[in-house]
């Protein structure tokens, strides 16, 4: 339905003898009424020289936000001689989000006497221009605390070492195993270490884990098991509970 009357104001706007003209609300109106239904062909009979690419950048956007339906708020519309702008707030209904409400501005010009609107990407929201497009991505939001009774926080990131070997830094794998295991890896995790080390000699091989502060108080960068070659470090963090023992 709203195809056939935005096609029909369209015809209207062509013919002479006393036709009404539309004004630019009535123009914007069926333009969002067509963007609505996805009726690219029919808003882009309502747009001054839509560009070649018109139906696909409009098309692109639904598809690469997943949007399932689409609505238009309108607010007031300023007219003036030649141009008219009119704020819209877009709500898209987004599969895997729910509703997005971006707002954008959508601007009307006079063309021998017809309103059509002046169409650019920016149309569709304020932050795409020529050769851009919106895509939807996801990003984890920090892991929240874990809490037991009365609030109290029950585990808290807690700053580690993992220690590993590197083959082709290795001068005397027999000094490497000493410093290892007197920090506290063990045999067999020493040994399959460096059995790795042999075969891939640029690779990280992980030993084993320790806290930050039991590397700190092995003397850091000054203790043995730094300063010998072969020994690799990876500084991270991970979730410890408050309430371990933990032997540093």
């Amino acid at each position: 339905m709203g195809a056939a009357v935005a096609a029909a104001a369209v015809g209207l706007t062509a013919c002479g003898g006393g036709t009404p003209t539309p004004s630019a609300q009535t123009v914007l109106g069926l333009y969002l009424q067509a963007w609505s239904g996805r009726q690219w062909a029919t808003m882009a009979q309502l747009v001054a020289q839509p560009p070649a690419d018109f139906t696909s950048v409009n098309a692109a956007t639904f598809k690469d936000l997943g949007v399932t339906t689409a609505s238009f708020s309108v607010g007031p519309t300023v007219v003036n001689a030649q141009t008219a702008t009119a704020q819209v707030t877009e709500h898209l209904q987004i599969a895997t989000l729910g509703q997005w409400s971006p707002t954008t501005t959508v601007t009307l010009i006079k063309q021998a006497g017809h309103w059509l609107v002046s169409w650019t990407p920016a149309t569709i929201n304020p932050s795409l221009s020529a050769g851009s497009h919106l895509a939807l991505t996801t990003t984890w939001a920090a892991r929240a605390s874990i809490l037991g009774a009365g609030g109290v926080a029950l585990a808290a990131p807690e700053a580690v070492v993992n220690v590993g070997v590197e083959g082709s830094r290795v001068k005397d794998a027999a000094k490497v195993t000493s410093v290892l295991e007197g920090a506290g890896a063990t045999p067999a995790e020493v040994a399959t270490a460096l059995a790795a080390a042999k075969v891939h000699p640029t690779f990280f091989e992980y030993v084993f884990q320790i806290t930050e502060a039991r590397y700190q108080q092995l003397g850091g960068t000054q203790s043995p098991l730094y300063q010998v070659p072969g020994t690799v470090f990876q500084h991270t963090a991970m979730r410890a509970a408050l309430t371990e023992l933990r032997l540093i």
